[in-house]
């Protein structure tokens, strides 16, 4: 750990932060005024070619310190003196038609740039906190109550996430409260009976759940501020000195509680400790690519780098869940802010305000639960952009009272990132308007262009790699865009038009996909496509009948490409493909014993779940390994601390030469042994750590680009048939109702 983080993580309040960040900006005005220097084409050749080799042959040694300074600020340089170029000398036309687009264009590269800068701020020191264990004397800690939120989850999944809570090991008292909105008085009242009904059964359900697992029960008169709402409510009615938050699908571990809350011991002012959303599942565009696992997953940029990059500057934002708040904080601000429908961003830009610290600790606590399915991604997604678009106009983060110039930045970058749906279309677009209608929206010649663009979009490349390498690989964050920006541009245009109309919508989890399928969200990419290959195939006429500008088409083409590469990928995703296991098998590695009639075999398994578990064995001779028959699995419950013994039952066995594959499921004969297959699959964090840890095969950018044609093609025969039982119906239709119908074909004829 460097001094900086040491010294960071003893003294929260960071006194340099503002300094620095005055320095960041005096550093950036250099930076704008040297890049404005005009030069001739030539000198910009050797400029921005000497910078180029500065940051390929310095790469490994910047990592850290002042050369990392260095190096994100040469970075900055050649965008800065993009832009500026961009500014003064691109922006001239002659026809018309060329001013809306050409504008438009613009203001989305500024954009990008303006986003580029401030992340680079909110990056600049990444910290990670050490380890600060609770005070030994349970007396001096505060007491804290676990609210777990609730509104149409499953059953299952609550029941894992209380039995979780309920072994989370602390102390002090603890008290776990369910809180469930899907039992409102309102809900039970309604006047649809289908509504009253579901939510009698539901309200019911929850309160066996609860009685039988010693946990609070609480609802509330109506669902007023949705979660927001359902969290204050509580608020009044319990007393605990701190309150952890957690969604239904979010299963604490059993260290959570010793991880964090010595924090608040150190710092009074401390309102926030956040710690990793960890999902065990893929997401909709993992599962459909089928890469969980072998890809770092998308919300590792935020948890491992942007969360430590805020951290140091004293921004750690509050995402929701899996997180520890001050009671008495939340009480200078009446509780959680409902202005917005991202209730946990807003609540933390308050609490800010008032002079609070916040911290992150970047070791995975929870295990939680990705959506399962594109339209639930997206449902998500819209949420979260629309929440953080009116954070931005009704809370503007540039003049809201109290922050720190630090908090400003990083509020503006945290705020700024979800208006990318208006710059991607923009993106798209832009270059079938020169290929398809020759309108001339990028006043530059090929020259110039070599000189100030290329070099900017390099940098650009390069700044993603050397910030989130780790984290990401080339070309995946566009896709994750692209695929949202479609649907949220819609959204984003209503919620500027009327910032307070958003309402708050449930993200679906615990869905089955029973079959694979084409998403209903598919039809928009198909008429984006289209267009793309008539472009394509006007950029290959212009080549060939406009010799004077086939170095433009060139390059334009080469955007263009990427483009369809993009957009041929999210056919990928958009081939849903099955998910029928209820619970997500969790890969291990761990020994085991597997206790059949007299017989202990070892074993190793190879995956876990709530439900059951994968092992191997190399035993070939005893024949009682056969589906159907009951043994014990004998295995170190390291959460728990103690060697369980679960009872299972083999469901399937697969021969191999060198041993068996066991499909086991666990046969829950009562509260205890359900209780600790719970802390078998859930409660060990260090488990979740090593696989955070874990490093994916790195991507080059050629081989970025080569994975969005394989992604693309991939499922392209469901698309097909997909497509051509759409046509079909199209043409067959009008003439199977005259068919089917025979007064229709007699009044024909």
């Amino acid at each position: 750990m460097s001094q900086s983080e040491a010294t960071l993580s003893e003294k929260p309040e960071k006194k340099g932060a503002t300094g620095l960040t005055i320095v960041w900006l005096f550093f950036v005005i250099c930076l704008i005024v040297a890049a404005s220097l005009v030069v001739d084409v030539s000198a910009q050749f050797w400029l921005a070619g000497s910078l180029i080799a500065f940051l390929v042959l310095a790469r490994k040694k910047c990592e850290h310190g002042y050369l990392r300074l260095v190096y994100l600020g040469v970075i900055s340089f050649l965008s800065i003196r993009y832009i500026s170029w961009r500014t003064f000398d691109t922006l001239g036309w002659e026809n018309p038609l060329d001013f809306i687009p050409m504008i438009l264009l613009y203001l989305a590269e500024l954009y990008a740039v303006v986003l580029g800068l401030l992340g680079i701020f909110v990056c600049i020191e990444p910290i990670n906190r050490p380890e600060t264990p609770i005070s030994s004397d349970p007396e001096k800690l505060p007491t804290v109550d676990i609210f777990i939120t609730t509104y149409n989850e499953p059953y299952e999944m609550i029941e894992v996430t209380l039995q979780a809570a309920k072994q989370v090991r602390y102390p002090q008292h603890v008290s776990i409260y369910l809180l469930d909105d899907g039992g409102t008085q309102d809900k039970l009242d309604s006047k649809d009976p289908e509504v009253a009904i579901t939510a009698r059964i539901r309200s019911m359900s929850m309160r066996k759940l609860c009685q039988r697992l010693k946990v609070n029960y609480l609802t509330r008169e109506n669902n007023n501020d949705h979660k927001a709402g359902n969290i204050n409510a509580a608020l009044t009615r319990t007393s605990g000195d701190l309150v952890v938050i957690l969604d239904s699908d979010h299963v604490p571990a059993v260290d959570f509680l010793e991880k964090t809350v010595g924090h608040f011991e150190r710092d009074p002012k401390l309102f926030l400790v956040q710690t990793p959303h960890f999902f065990i599942n893929p997401d909709p565009i993992e599962k459909n690519l089928e890469i969980f696992t072998r890809m770092p997953s998308e919300n590792e940029v935020f948890y491992r780098m942007m969360q430590k990059g805020l951290d140091y500057w004293n921004g750690s934002l509050f995402a929701g869940s899996a997180a520890v708040l001050r009671r008495s904080c939340l009480d200078e601000i009446n509780g959680f802010s409902t202005t917005s429908v991202t209730e946990d961003a807003e609540t933390a830009l308050d609490l800010h305000s008032k002079g609070f610290n916040s911290l992150y600790v970047s070791h995975p606590l929870i295990s939680g639960l990705a959506t399962e399915s594109f339209s639930a991604f997206i449902t998500q997604r819209l949420r979260w952009g629309t929440g953080m678009v009116q954070i931005m106009l009704l809370k503007n983060p540039l003049f809201h009272p109290g922050l720190t110039l630090s908090q400003r930045v990083c509020y503006l970058s945290n705020c700024l990132y979800w208006f990318f749906p208006f710059a991607r279309v923009i993106f798209f677009v832009a270059p079938m308007m020169y290929l398809l209608f020759g309108l001339h929206i990028y006043n530059a010649n090929t020259t110039e262009i070599l000189a100030y663009t290329l070099p900017h979009y390099w940098a650009s490349l390069q700044l993603s790699s050397f910030l989130f390498q780790r984290v990401r690989w080339p070309f995946v964050s566009l896709l994750y865009e692209t695929l949202q920006s479609i649907f949220s541009l819609q959204g984003l245009i209503k919620t500027i038009s009327n910032p307070r109309a958003p309402k708050f919508v449930v993200t679906p989890k615990g869905m089955h996909l029973d079959e694979d399928f084409v998403s209903p969200l598919a039809t928009p990419f198909y008429y984006f496509f289209v267009l793309q290959i008539l472009a394509f195939a006007f950029g290959v006429y212009r080549y060939i009948n406009y010799p004077e500008e086939q170095t433009l088409v060139l390059l334009v083409g080469f955007w263009h490409v990427i483009n369809l590469l993009l957009m041929l990928a999210s056919f990928g995703v958009l081939a849903e493909l099955r998910q029928r296991r209820a619970m997500p098998r969790i890969a291990a590695s761990e020994s085991a014993i597997l206790k059949v009639h007299k017989s202990r075999i070892p074993c190793s398994v190879e995956n876990l779940s709530t439900g059951g578990a994968s092992i191997f064995t190399n035993n070939l001779i005893n024949r009682m390994l056969i589906p159907g028959t009951n043994g014990i699995l004998e295995i170190e419950n390291k959460a728990l601390n103690k060697i369980s013994e679960l009872i299972v039952e083999i469901k399937s066995v697969k021969r191999e030469q060198d041993g068996r594959h066991l499909g086991l499921e666990f046969v829950s004969t009562n509260a205890t042994q359900r209780a600790e297959v719970v802390g078998l699959v859930h409660g060990n964090s260090e488990r979740w750590f090593r696989y955070w840890e874990h490093q994916p095969q790195k991507v080059g950018k050629l081989e970025g680009i080569i994975l969005l044609v394989y992604w693309g093609l991939k499922h392209s025969k469901m698309h097909l048939k997909y497509l051509s039982n759409k046509i079909w119906q199209f043409i067959y239709k009008p003439f199977s109702t005259l068919i089917l119908k025979p007064d229709t074909v007699k009044e024909f004829n």
